[in-house]
């Protein structure tokens, strides 16, 4: 067990002993989570130990990230997702992972389960939520598992806290580790919790939580609750680019429930405005009219009234309405098309990507790749194919579809089909190689 005590001692979250095991959905916040079982066991093959932790999915291969000090020395690990079951014979005796990098300055591993086909990725996020924010714990406290033990089946359920984002530190584990990106909230946690994830409202991966803290109080040590530490994501995100480990991690920020009902408020408001605004000046049209009709031939009526719709159109107001059904989307003589599909992102190298797609080039068919036959479509990257993935439009609905690449094409860390399009949506993230990009 760690400890580093000053005034406030922070200790990971200690594994147990023998036999010790935005977001408004709560299944959301648990895709991606694992728990991790382990055990030591002699040459002869006597226990001299067992416990767990807990982890998440690091992308469709299998790949699982859990603390160092859960499987630090484990003869067996055994990792078994969210919502399933295991006998404690398999479960503290068998193996199914393997460990691909373990840091103990860092307290981060990285495992790879034998058959990545029940695992299913969490999402993660390089952008995170401000101070304050309302984040998740997500895992398996031993303190809540523990009554399980007494069952010949063990069920895997996670256990989800809240709490809130309370800053952004940086320092080691210990006084002579190496230095790292922390993440202090107040969501609950305990020993089991080691390894699992801390998610933002959106249920994205932002952390690995890892130490709670505790206060000496003369002989004895006590937790302090409401102060528990995380790893940041980005620690992971360079492990993993070490061992040249895909991922997908969305750079969108998360829009709480209160957030996006305050936009929403704000769109309503500006819709009231402008009905309010345009009615009246409507309204004052047509009595103008009628007054006009009382006192002037039709023909100034018929002036008046046009001239009113000019301006209209002028301000942007009645443009719409004056379009029928067929010629929207279609570009008017001496008009401007507009740009409905942004693509920002960056390159395998840390260089910014930004695309824009208007409506008739999607209509069209937008190819994406290294060398394209248009080159504003260019990505000058070597793990994109020369023709990669093409960007269109169904009807309203924004697709993508992988042109047979080298590398691959993923939506929101899921390989697509080759040649089979796919429908796509503002916030979705689109992997080509080592390119990540977003919609906007």
């Amino acid at each position: 067990m760690k400890q580093a005590i000053i005034i406030l001692a922070s200790t990971a979250f200690a594994l147990g002993g023998p036999g010790a095991a935005a977001q408004d959905e709560p299944d959301e916040a648990e895709i991606g989570v694992v728990k991790i079982f382990s055990a030591t066991y002699d040459r002869r093959g006597r226990n001299k130990g067992a416990g767990s932790g807990s982890g998440f999915v690091i992308n469709d291969r299998g790949y699982i990230a859990t603390n160092h000090h859960v499987v630090n020395g484990r003869t067996t690990i055994y990792v078994v997702p969210d919502g399933g079951s295991v006998s404690g014979a398999v479960a503290y005796g068998q193996s199914n992972a393997t460990v691909i990098d373990a840091d103990e300055e860092l307290d981060i591993a990285i495992l790879r389960v034998n058959d990545p086909s029940a695992f299913k990725p969490a999402t993660l996020a390089s952008v995170l939520p401000e101070k304050g924010k309302q984040v998740y714990a997500v895992g398996f406290p031993g303190s809540a598992e523990a009554r399980d033990l007494a069952t010949p089946i063990l069920r895997v359920d996670a256990t989800i806290t809240t709490g809130v984002l309370s800053r952004k530190s940086y320092g080691p584990w210990t006084n002579s580790g190496k230095p790292l990106e922390q993440l202090q909230h107040s969501a609950d946690v305990s020993w089991g919790n080691s390894g699992g994830p801390l998610k933002d409202e959106c249920g994205r991966v932002i952390g690995i939580n890892t130490e709670i803290s505790l206060k000496a109080i003369g002989n004895n040590m006590t937790v302090v609750p409401g102060v528990n530490f995380a790893s940041n994501i980005s620690e992971l995100f360079k492990i993993l680019d070490v061992h040249g480990i895909e991922y997908s991690a969305l750079d969108i920020p998360c829009l709480s429930t209160a957030d996006q009902s305050a936009e929403d408020l704000v769109s309503i408001q500006r819709t009231l405005r402008w009905t309010l605004v345009s009615g009246a000046a409507a309204l004052g049209a047509l009595l103008f009219a009628g007054v006009m009709l009382l006192r002037r031939p039709r023909e100034r009526v018929v002036q008046v009234v046009e001239s009113y719709s000019h301006a209209l159109r002028r301000s942007g107001q009645g443009e719409r309405s004056t379009m029928r059904p067929a010629e929207q989307g279609r570009p008017q003589q001496g008009q401007q098309t507009r740009a409905p599909v942004r693509l920002i992102g960056r390159d395998s190298k840390g260089g910014e990507v930004r695309m824009d797609m208007d409506d008739s080039r999607l209509r069209r068919g937008v190819v994406v790749g290294r060398a394209t036959s248009d080159r504003a479509f260019d990505i000058p990257d070597d793990s994109v194919s020369r023709a990669h993935a093409q960007f269109g439009l169904d009807g309203e609905k924004l697709t993508i579809k992988d042109l047979g690449s080298t590398n691959g094409t993923y939506v929101n860390g899921r390989k697509l089909k080759e040649h089979a399009p796919e429908a796509i949506r503002a916030g979705d993230e689109i992997k080509l190689g080592g390119v990540v990009i977003s919609v906007r």
